[in-house]
């Protein structure tokens, strides 16, 4: 596929493969430093889900916070997203440097993410797959989550099979796993979410199993080790607060994004200083969309998005 053309972009590499698309380097033919992320439909069979995806991605490009969509068309029988390419670490590389991230580090890596978020939810588009590989850093600390992949809206047909599931099994809130079309996917983010932040703070996910029937049942019936009895960092307030965000129920969770943002802001206010060398948030304001959404971090990195479902993940290709 090297140095192949597809429409005006020339393919440099293969770097990634997932359940419905496999996903180059390319650069535009005219335009030499212009590089972009294609990904190209693996099989005819997700046409839908993949235009799908195109089209939140429109929804979503006066968000900085979500990777800019630059293109996409046909070429021949298959169809093409280009998207940005910016090179940086993914917070899951950051993460495997270290067994726990500090507290006012994962609060505010926490809070990014969820404002990140917010535009979309408030849009009703709900990412359905967050995970420290979907976060990305620049090379100067500015983070952006990527990957719409399977991203779903309240209005969208449903486009997973009923009986299968979307997202990464270890992150994924139990209901997720059964894939019923009444699912409240805005809690799904959140739990999601909380399980990151147990994660960053402790080394270790919140509840565990050999396979994803038995991790299903650990996050349906089994009560996990309070994140206080792990880092002797995190007190009482804090503890409440993951352990609401990950509650097998959905209604005992928090109610929103925003409301979970506000207890961990409150408790962040009060913690000082960070661990020096961690990633940096950088804030700026968007400019405001026709739909109002609100101010939001500025986020700019690296997108290598690589749709996936019903539990297929990608391989990194050196």
């Amino acid at each position: 596929m090297e140095n192949k053309q597809i429409g005006d972009y020339k393919i440099l590499k293969h770097i990634g493969s997932g359940g419905m698309a496999k996903v180059y380097l390319a650069v535009h033919k005219d335009v030499p430093n212009l590089k972009v992320v294609l990904k190209v439909l693996s099989h005819s069979e997700h046409t839908d889900r993949f235009k799908q995806e195109a089209d939140k991605l429109a929804l979503l490009d006066n968000n900085p916070n979500i990777c800019k969509i630059r293109h996409f068309f046909n070429h021949g029988d298959e169809f093409i997203i280009a998207m940005d390419y910016i090179d940086g670490p993914s917070l899951e590389e950051i993460l495997d440097k270290k067994e726990e991230t500090s507290v006012p580090d994962s609060l505010k890596i926490i809070v990014d993410i969820i404002t990140a978020l917010e535009p979309a939810h408030a849009k009703g588009i709900f990412h359905r797959d967050i995970k420290p590989s979907n976060i990305m850093y620049t090379k100067t600390g500015d983070l952006k989550i990527i990957d719409f992949g399977i991203a779903k809206g309240k209005s969208d047909p449903q486009l997973t099979i009923v009986g299968t599931a979307a997202g990464t099994p270890e992150y994924m809130a139990p209901e997720q796993f059964e894939a019923r079309e009444d699912l409240d996917y805005s809690k799904c983010d959140l739990f999601t979410i909380g399980t990151m932040l147990y994660k960053m703070l402790t080394g270790e996910l919140p509840h565990k199993g050999a396979n994803e029937f038995i991790l299903r049942d650990a996050k349906l019936f089994d009560t996990p080790v309070l994140p206080s009895k792990l880092n002797k960092n995190i007190d009482k307030e804090l503890d409440n607060i993951i352990i609401k965000s990950i509650k097998s129920d959905p209604d005992e969770r928090f109610n929103s994004l925003s409301e979970m943002k506000a207890e961990i802001q409150a408790v962040l206010d009060n913690v000082k200083g960070a661990s020096p060398g961690s990633p940096p948030p950088k804030t700026s304001s968007p400019k405001p969309s026709s739909g109002g959404l609100p101010k939001v971090i500025k986020l700019t990195a690296v997108l290598i998005a690589i749709g996936a479902v019903a539990f297929i993940g990608y391989k990194i290709i050196p």
